[in-house]
């Protein structure tokens, strides 16, 4: 990860860095596990609910605690039903803060406090039942949720402020490209001001601007790029006497390696097919396969893999047997 002195960019416009998702730029304190439980109920909500549901606002969702283990990747201890009960508790009390800080009129900036759910309830065996307040989905498109290679990701990741830039880079990324962007690069940006109130963090906290650069923003970033297929650089600039706004510089990782040239074969087999082809069958392979894709995944996240890019190679050798798999498959 590269840390440097930000440089003018002056074709980049302000509502680059402004437009994430409602949910990224929401205002979350809790533990680390409980946000990952959210963020799954979200991923839960968008492949359980109905489109009349989701017209209604009736947004739903049950799954057991083995599940949200297993799909997020994480260790599938004893003490699973233990932690989500704590978490699950957490989230019956839990309030999302929407802030509009980017109000013209300063007098207009305000905080929309509300609960996160209407319900949260857990049973004897094991499974969670969690309703979201319908109010929170006016402002959330429920019908995308987190795939499944985020959520492992996101599993993966211990830092609560690395989950964060996690989200806030992947909820941006349709501004790679795009206003400025160069190919597979876009930015979002925070002053230090702006990171503690993003993060409810005391103003007692990190008297020494040094401990904060390096817990708040660069540990967090570092394991964003260890453990994720996004990189994030970094570049700050001086506003005035000790005050700094960062620039969060995305990328994604390398894309799927060439394939090595075959004879071709049969139209709508796995066999024979360009990169381009490759990749569209693979997405066509992971919509209609979900549960088949998840599996295969899961299984290379747990394999050592070469270089430290785990969640980059796992994903290259997952797709490639799932392609094997239904090589004969008509999509």
């Amino acid at each position: 990860m590269k840390t440097t002195k930000k440089l003018p960019v002056d074709n980049f416009t302000k509502d680059i860095a402004r437009q994430p998702s409602e949910f990224t730029r929401a205002v979350f304190k809790g533990t680390a596990l409980a946000y990952k439980l959210i963020i799954f109920a979200l991923y839960k909500v968008s492949t359980q609910s109905s489109d009349g549901d989701k017209a209604g606002k009736d947004m739903r969702c049950v799954f057991s605690a083995s599940e949200f283990f297993s799909k997020l990747g994480m260790t599938n201890g004893t003490r699973q039903g233990e932690l989500v009960e704590r978490a699950t508790e957490e989230l019956s009390r839990s309030i999302i803060v929407l802030r509009n800080d980017d109000a013209r009129n300063p007098d207009d900036v305000s905080n929309l406090k509300m609960p996160w759910f209407e319900s949260v309830k857990t049973l004897n065996d094991g499974s969670v039942h969690m309703k979201f307040n319908r109010a929170i989905a006016e402002f959330f498109d429920f019908r995308v949720g987190y795939t499944a290679l985020e959520l492992l990701e996101i599993g993966d990741l211990q830092s609560f402020y690395a989950m964060r830039y996690y989200g806030l880079a992947k909820s941006t990324m349709g501004f790679s490209g795009e206003r400025g962007n160069g190919r597979n690069s876009w930015w979002f940006e925070f002053t230090e001001e702006e990171l503690r109130r993003f993060f409810e963090i005391d103003r007692n906290a990190y008297q020494r601007r040094d401990a904060f650069v390096k817990t708040v923003i660069k540990k967090p970033c570092e394991e964003v790029n260890e453990k994720t297929g996004v990189n994030i650089d970094l570049q700050y600039e001086k506003i005035s006497k000790g005050k700094y706004r960062w620039r969060f510089l995305c990328s994604l990782k390398k894309a799927l390696p060439e394939p090595a040239k075959t004879e071709p074969k049969a139209a709508g087999t796995g066999a024979g097919l360009d990169a381009d082809a490759e990749r569209e069958r693979v997405e066509a392979l992971k919509n209609k396969h979900p549960e088949r894709w998840l599996e295969l995944l899961e299984a290379e996240v747990r394999k050592p893999q070469p270089g430290g890019m785990n969640m980059f190679w796992a994903e290259v050798n997952a797709a490639a047997a799932l392609l094997e798999e239904f090589r004969d498959e008509e999509i």
